[in-house]
């Protein structure tokens, strides 16, 4: 369930419902509440530059994937940075055909 957006930043807040997102559901049942994530936006040009240098400090990417535009990639950053890192290009999202409630 989305919460709000504020250009760069987008916080979303997921309940128990919302079960299409394994790893927030393991996130859920093994931390219970808290953050799960951060998502940086890039330009697509710079993206590159930042998977090889997370790669290179031990954090590579541990899912990936794309919602029309918008492409995401998250990284193996919690006992790092104490949350999963998302890096991402905020393309264009269609808006969603369904809702809840």
């Amino acid at each position: 369930m989305k919460l709000g957006h504020s250009s760069p930043v987008r916080e979303n807040v997921t309940d128990s419902w919302n079960w299409r997102d394994v790893g927030l559901k393991r996130h859920l049942e093994t931390e219970g509440e808290g953050l799960h994530h951060v998502k940086e936006i890039l330009p697509d040009e710079q993206i590159p530059k930042v998977i090889a240098d997370f790669a290179a400090r031990g954090m590579p990417i541990i899912q990936t994937g794309w919602i029309d535009g918008d492409v995401h990639y998250y990284f193996d950053s919690k006992e790092t940075l104490g949350y999963i890192y998302e890096l991402g290009n905020g393309g264009p999202i269609s808006p969603a055909t369904k809702s809840y409630p």
